[in-house]
C-alpha cells in the first residue's frame, strides 16, 4: 500500500520540477514586457514622443506575448504621430498597416484603425498625395 503513495508522491514532486521553471520563466517575461512597457509609457507622458517611440520599438522587439506586441506597436505608432513630423507620420501609417495586418482580433485594432484614420488626414492636409486619395477612397466607400 505504501509503495502507489510514494509512486504518486515521486509523480508530483517530478511534475512540479519540470512545471516551476516555465511557470517562473513566463511571469519574468510579463513582468519585463510591462516593465518595459511602462518605460515607454513614462515618456510618452514627459511628451518625448521620439524616445517614447524609441522605447516602444523595443517593447516590440523583445515582448514574449503578443498582447504586449500590438499594444507596443499602436503607442509607437502613436508617439510617432505626435512627434508631427512628416516622415514620422509616415513611419507611423507603415506600423498601423502592419498592426492591421498581424493584429487584427487584438484589444488595440479599432483604436489602431482609427489612428490610422488621423495619420491618412494629416499626411493629406500636408499634401502627401497618395495619402489624400486613400483618404478619398474611404471615404467613398462608407458612403
Amino acid at each position: 500500500m505504501k509503495t502507489p503513495n510514494i509512486t504518486r508522491t515521486l509523480r508530483a514532486l517530478v511534475i512540479v520540477a519540470v512545471a516551476l521553471p516555465v511557470l517562473l520563466a513566463a511571469g519574468t517575461a510579463l513582468a519585463d514586457d510591462d516593465e518595459r512597457m511602462e518605460k515607454a509609457r513614462e515618456a510618452l507622458n514627459d511628451r518625448s514622443y521620439s524616445r517614447a517611440a524609441a522605447l516602444y520599438a523595443e517593447a516590440y522587439e523583445l515582448a514574449e506575448y503578443e498582447r504586449t506586441k500590438a499594444e507596443a506597436l499602436y503607442w509607437q505608432a502613436f508617439a510617432l504621430y505626435r512627434t508631427e513630423k512628416t516622415y514620422q507620420l509616415q513611419e507611423s501609417l507603415e506600423l498601423l498597416e502592419l498592426h492591421a495586418r498581424r493584429y487584427e482580433d487584438q484589444a488595440t485594432a479599432a483604436e489602431a484603425e482609427a489612428l490610422e484614420a488621423r495619420v491618412l488626414g494629416e499626411l493629406a492636409r500636408r499634401g502627401q498625395a497618395g495619402e489624400a486619395r486613400e483618404v478619398y477612397e474611404r471615404a467613398e466607400r462608407e458612403r
